[in-house]
């Protein structure tokens, strides 16, 4: 049952980050085309739209993992037999977080920056 939710609460979070992407694409979609007509290439708009994510992933990490291992130790604390917290387990749980977000905010972002300026800039 944890497990389901568990995979029910990612999904839902992965639908709010597509929601929030598509709003901030939507919302910067001339400021994109833009830059493109004046000869920004592919990867200087993917960069610019994926850095805002980026930096708000890392301070996610950087918040969640000290608070996540105080939670953790308090709650062992009541056990007898304790587990050891590994490092490696936090990494890994990084990596995934890194990679499964930051896959679908680099794809949108690949994508927005090859919207053909013309169809976007012509009622301008």
């Amino acid at each position: 049952m944890v497990s389901t939710f568990s995979v029910l609460t990612i999904a839902i979070s992965i639908l709010g980050l597509l929601g929030l992407l598509s709003f901030t694409i939507e919302k910067r979609a001339k400021d994109i085309c833009i830059r493109k007509v004046f000869g920004a290439g592919v990867d200087n708009i993917t960069f610019m739209l994926n850095s805002r994510f980026f930096k708000l992933f890392l301070v996610a990490l950087i918040l969640s993992v000290p608070i996540s291992i105080w939670g953790i130790n308090n709650w062992l604390e009541g056990f007898a037999y304790r587990v050891t917290l590994n490092v490696s387990d936090f990494l890994i749980t990084e990596l995934i977080i890194f990679l499964l977000p930051g896959g679908i905010v680099s794809f949108k972002s690949w994508r927005a920056a090859n919207i053909n300026p013309a169809l976007i800039l012509r009622d301008e």
